[in-house]
């Protein structure tokens, strides 16, 4: 499979993210801020948490402890649905041609898409805690997510081939 391949299916990966998204938040009575107020509160009670309860000697650790909770969301979220993805999804795959890797590919961008939401309630809180003070270093960000982004969506598609073949 080369990425040409990949390329000319991106209109159904779209439209599997826009289908991801629509079911997970059908019922639910806020709809899609469900997205944005599950991160908020999380963060906003662990920095309760670990800046009155139980505090650091570290500078600003509850924002760094935020930061790795935020990435190991996305990372929990995304293999842990990876692993039953073409199961769960088999009367698409038997009725429709298409390569079988669009699948936890979307599964990647609907976590993604809803992650970048809450990461950027998280910048916010960052930019505010820390005054505003960014380091040069912080523009290498992207490609530290790049690589995360691989490793997850490799990890992932190792799963939806393993939990299929046991």
């Amino acid at each position: 499979m080369n990425w040409q391949t990949l390329w000319s299916y991106r209109h159904l990966v779209a439209n599997l993210v826009r289908k991801d998204i629509r079911v997970r938040y059908m019922g639910a009575a806020l709809g899609f801020a469900w997205s944005l107020a599950n991160p908020l509160v999380i963060t906003i009670m662990y920095l309760l948490v670990f800046t009155y309860v139980f505090p650091s000697n570290q500078p600003d650790y509850p924002l760094f402890m935020v930061t790795g909770m935020i990435h190991w969301t996305l990372f929990s979220q995304v293999t842990v649905q990876s692993s039953d993805l073409l199961v769960a999804n088999s009367g698409l795959v038997k009725k429709i041609y298409f390569p079988r890797l669009l699948v936890p590919t979307a599964n990647l961008l609907t976590n993604l898409t809803l992650w970048i939401g809450a990461f950027a309630i998280y910048l916010t809180l960052f930019a505010m805690v820390l005054g505003g003070h960014f380091a040069v270093i912080q523009l290498l960000y992207p490609l530290y997510l790049a690589l995360f982004l691989v490793v997850v969506w490799g990890l992932s598609l190792f799963l939806c081939t393993l939990f299929v073949h046991f």
